[in-house]
């Protein structure tokens, strides 16, 4: 599956289109602050939710932004990369189209990832996918990403009714650069209308979303006189060990989901939010031949409610999150099936041979003290509970985590000068990620595999780490011309993440942005 150059003509395109949106109501101002203190009123905007979008307080804008970030350092689990660097062009922006509200986006995201480890067939081998080819060999990944999305909202139907439809499409490339090579294709589209009844104060309303996804894999070597080897991962370290480097892996998968949403509208906004969604995704190996690899199927269930109050001075909000994914490891026992007039390979049977759950739980609190224009103090604080509980059946193995994060962290917003807005955000966040428990038993037939000894065991002691994390924002801001809403923002971000494991030594990052609301 090729991105094809219309896919990136289309999305282009999109792209420019959304920096031309106009407001349809100006805004006393662009600057960053208010765009963030409009953020922190939207409660619906990142429910799925379209037909509730009017709900919130919503500033129309556009915005368009560039960024530069590298990584680098050895805290890392063994499928991400030592280092690396990624660039972005983004836009977004909303408007008033007759009596419906619109809003979308397009970014584009080139990733350049160095020395990544046992991974020769996914672009995310953290994406809940256990069935994988992975390698010995240190490789860099070179990463393309298209992201699309647009959210549209209707009027109010005998002032009791709004409708809504939300889309996402997602189209990667991916190429690893050392035998045995991958080169990947990946795409995803997403959809949810959804439906809103409004009576007085309180809103309830339903969702539907569907999604499609796709990902292909093949890998070939360069140096066709060396046999490389390789292991087929069924998850937990078990794998199947060969030697080659030439195949393909074919990914498909779909899921559909129901929510359920509320909100009582009064001084303070209550806001509650349900969703479960079922997926499954089938791997097989070849096209001419398909052989079914394994099956994947994942219930997810995944609630949040907030809290939120405003007046001229303050604003608060407080959200509290769960998600709890299970997911299935479907294994095949298979007869191959040659004939004259076909070749073919016979299911004898599948049953699910390992087991995953992850849940996750969290409270997040806002403050804002607010000034005329967007706000000068702002703290946040959290915590955060994961809990992950993997097994594979027969033979039976395991692996279990529990791991607290504390987050808190300031800004302030400094006026330097009248003249043109001009302005400076200084911003401190901390987070500490402590871990209460954390183990993997391999009960298999090879303990001596890299699978078992490198994959998951370093994979178990990144789990085990406690780490420090000290993230410090700052950004410049100004207007771009005198009297004129168009903002310009430069702003620079470095964060060091120190484990207390002497197994690894750190990891740092930067990121380097300008961008333009307007």
């Amino acid at each position: 599956m090729k991105i094809s150059s219309k896919i990136v003509y289309l999305t282009l395109i999109a792209a420019l289109s959304g920096t031309q949106l106009r407001a349809q109501k100006s805004p006393n101002s662009l600057e960053p602050s208010s765009i963030s203190l409009n953020e922190s009123r939207r409660l619906w905007q990142h429910t799925g939710v379209a037909a509730a979008l009017t709900l919130d307080s919503v500033l129309h804008y556009s915005t368009l932004y560039l960024a530069h970030r590298s990584d680098q350092g050895d805290f890392r689990r063994p499928q991400q990369p030592r280092s690396s660097n990624e660039q972005t062009i983004a836009t977004r922006g909303n408007l008033n189209l007759g009596q419906f509200y619109l809003e979308g986006g397009f970014k584009y995201k080139r990733q350049q990832l160095n020395e990544v480890d046992f991974n020769a067939s996914l672009i995310d081998p953290y994406r809940g996918m256990p069935f994988l080819v992975a390698d010995t060999n240190s490789s860099d990944w070179r990463n393309q990403h298209y992201t699309l999305d647009f959210a549209v909202t209707s009027p109010r139907y005998k002032d009791r009714w709004t409708f809504g439809l939300e889309s996402q499409y997602k189209a990667s490339s991916g190429a690893k650069q050392r035998d045995i090579r991958a080169e990947n294709y990946y795409y995803s589209l997403y959809l949810s209308p959804s439906i809103m009844y409004h009576l007085g104060k309180h809103h309830l309303g339903t969702s539907f979303t569907y999604q499609d996804t796709k990902e292909e894999s093949a890998q070939s070597l360069v140096n066709t006189y060396v046999n490389q080897q390789y292991y087929t991962v069924m998850g937990l370290g078990h794998s199947i060990a060969a030697l080659g480097g030439s195949g393909l892996y074919n990914y498909m998968g779909n899921s559909t989901g129901l929510g359920l949403h509320y909100e009582y509208s009064g001084s303070v906004r209550v806001l509650l939010s349900g969703h479960y969604k079922w997926e499954v995704e089938d791997v097989n190996s070849s096209y001419s031949s398909p052989m079914p690899v394994g099956s994947v199927s994942r219930k997810i269930l995944s609630a949040n409610a907030s809290l939120f109050k405003e007046d001229n001075v303050r604003l608060h909000r407080i959200n509290a999150t769960f998600y709890q994914r299970d997911m299935n490891g479907i294994e095949y026992v298979l007869q191959r099936v040659n004939r004259e007039e076909e070749n073919y390979w016979d299911i004898l049977s599948k049953d699910v041979r390992s087991t995953y759950r992850t849940t996750i739980s969290g409270l997040n609190y806002t403050f804002l003290h607010k000034k005329n224009v967007g706000y000068k103090w702002k703290f946040n604080g959290g915590i955060q509970y994961e809990k992950i509980d993997d097994r594979y059946i027969i033979p039976g193995s395991n692996k279990k985590s529990e791991t607290f994060l504390y987050q808190l962290g300031t800004e302030r917003q400094i006026l330097l000068s009248s003249h043109l807005e001009q302005g400076l955000m200084i911003g401190l966040q901390t987070s500490y990620r402590q871990n209460i428990s954390a183990n993997y038993h391999y009960k298999g037939n090879f303990p001596e595999y890299p699978t078992v000894t490198k994959l998951e065991n370093n994979d178990l002691a990144w789990m085990q780490s406690d780490a420090l994390c000290l993230h410090i924002p700052v950004r410049y801001s100004r207007q771009l011309q005198e009297n004129k809403l168009s903002q310009l923002y430069i702003q620079a971000e470095g964060s060091l993440m120190k484990p207390s494991s002497k197994i690894f030594d750190k990891r740092t990052s930067y990121q380097v942005s300008v961008g333009i609301n307007f």
